[in-house]
């Protein structure tokens, strides 16, 4: 009887000794610790053990709590790895919504690979993303992609378009640390990785050139990483968005301050700074609405323009009334934009097409530099005109190279007829076809030199006015002759 009660206080003081030492958790014998608060004599704290701060039972690091499920419960939900912490990567399954659950919740997870901070980046770019098992980390003060798993090096491939290199230059190129190495276009090229162009090259000249959640913002870069001048490049605008657009209509640009998101299956103009709805004036001519009548509510597919002193329901696109054309030529347009003729349609959901001013990615000179006395001239189908060496220059659309052919903007529809022989017009001349035969004129006027080309508006097309000392009776002469020109915006 003695040794058996002698057994049980044995047995007692035994596990007494275990739950002191932190070997008895939850019922369960820890069979590894070498009672110092470590496993095997690692030195590596288990669990249930002393942090080396001395704190016992703390919490995981950086503020992440084990809610008992498989997964770690994080604070920081993300789209990208732009929403994290340089330290922090988004795993698209770092979370759940529940303990127990077994789905998905995007959020900031550590990488555990070298990393600067934030405010140690000296290059001016976002951060890129590497891929499914790679991430950006700062290093020399710019963005390097590391693999996941064992941190090493990896090509940052998110600015390749799909073709492989095939071009003669079959060697690769040693780019800068601030570039990457893309595959683009069948060659090798040293891009921005935030913009997947060269450094100093514009990413997006409009709104509809980026994603949904993006805009282009016009100093979204630099020429340099250092640099402290503006490239246009897209960035994030913050607001929510949907990702389907139902309505048919090309994304609008809403000014300076605004962009166009997906509401309701349409487009809405919100304010940059605070995401909330604002009217886009892109159609406004300038006047003020001084007409008698209630300002008019627009359906979804439409904007409100003040036009005429008044107000007016208008197509985005196009800045007329849905089922109008937007223009008939070039000349109708500004001077970054042409003529399409498939820039809209005549309904928000209809298939067919109708001409309205769309932006052309084809560099060009200001107004200003605009030396030769010549209005825009048509460059046929598949051309535009735009200002080079002071004149005018036709280009193709599509690739923005010179393309050659007669000056058509004078004719006046009709076709040669006359029994003559084309004549060489001087080099300040264009050859024209009209009334049936024909004729070397001013190419601002549509006459021969000397002769006006108006009198008053009346006698211009939409959009421009007769200016009473726009041309002259001759190239060389100083004295004053009425054209035609385009109001410049």
């Amino acid at each position: 009887m003695t040794r058996q009660v002698l057994c049980v206080w044995w047995t007692l003081a035994a596990l007494l000794t275990l739950v002191a030492t932190g070997c008895l958790e939850n019922g369960n014998i820890d069979f590894h610790s070498d009672g110092d608060g470590t496993a095997d004599g690692d030195g590596s704290p288990s669990d249930g053990d002393v942090s080396p701060d001395g704190d016992k039972d703390a919490p995981p690091p950086d503020g992440d709590m084990d809610m008992g499920g498989d997964k770690d419960v994080y604070d920081d939900p993300c789209a990208s790895d732009k929403d994290c912490a340089a330290d922090f990567h988004c795993d698209p399954c770092g979370a759940s919504s529940c303990p127990n659950c077994e789905d998905c919740l995007p959020v900031c997870v550590p990488h555990h690979c070298v990393t600067g901070s934030l405010e140690d980046l000296t290059c001016n770019q976002d951060r890129p993303e590497c891929g499914e098992d790679a991430v950006a980390v700062v290093e020399n003060g710019c963005w390097k992609c590391r693999n996941l798993g064992n941190c090493e090096p990896v090509r940052d491939e998110h600015c390749d378009d799909g073709t492989e290199p095939t071009c003669q230059t079959l060697v690769q190129p040693t780019c800068e640390s601030y570039e990457i190495l893309a595959h683009r276009n069948n060659c090798y090229a040293c891009v921005n990785p935030a913009t997947c162009v060269p450094w100093g090259t514009p990413a997006c000249s409009q709104d509809a050139d980026c994603l949904l959640d993006d805009f282009c913002d016009p100093c979204g870069s630099s020429s340099c990483p250092s640099c402290k001048d503006c490239v246009p490049a897209c960035g994030h605008h913050g607001c929510d968005t949907e990702a389907v657009v139902s309505c048919g209509m090309a994304r609008p640009e809403c000014g300076e301050n605004g962009v166009a998101v997906v509401v309701d299956g349409c487009w809405e103009c919100l304010s940059l700074e605070s995401c909330e709805p604002m009217r886009n004036d892109r159609c406004d001519d300038g006047s003020v609405p001084t007409c008698e009548m209630m300002t008019p509510v627009c359906e979804d597919w439409e904007i409100l323009a003040y036009q005429n002193d008044c107000y007016r329901c208008v197509n985005p696109q196009s800045c007329v009334p849905w089922g109008e054309a937007g223009c008939r030529t070039d000349l109708d347009c500004k001077l970054r934009e042409f003529c399409n003729p498939c820039g809209t349609s005549s309904c928000p959901s209809c298939l067919d097409c109708m001409p309205a001013c769309a932006r052309h990615e084809c560099e060009t000179d200001g107004y200003g530099q605009l030396n030769c006395e010549s209005e825009r001239p048509d460059c046929g189908a598949e051309g535009t005109a735009v200002i080079r060496n002071g004149c005018w220059v036709c280009v193709n659309v599509g690739s923005c190279e010179e393309i050659s052919g007669r000056d058509t903007r004078c004719d006046d529809g009709t076709e040669p007829m006359c029994n003559m022989i084309p004549p060489v017009c001087d080099e300040w001349e264009i050859l024209a076809h009209q009334l049936d035969c024909y004729s070397c004129v001013n190419p601002a006027t549509c006459l021969p030199w000397g002769v006006p080309g108006c009198e008053n508006d009346d006698d211009c097309r939409r959009g421009w006015y007769c200016d009473g000392c726009a041309s002259s009776s001759c190239p060389e002469c100083d004295d004053c002759l009425a054209a035609c020109r385009v109001i410049e915006p």
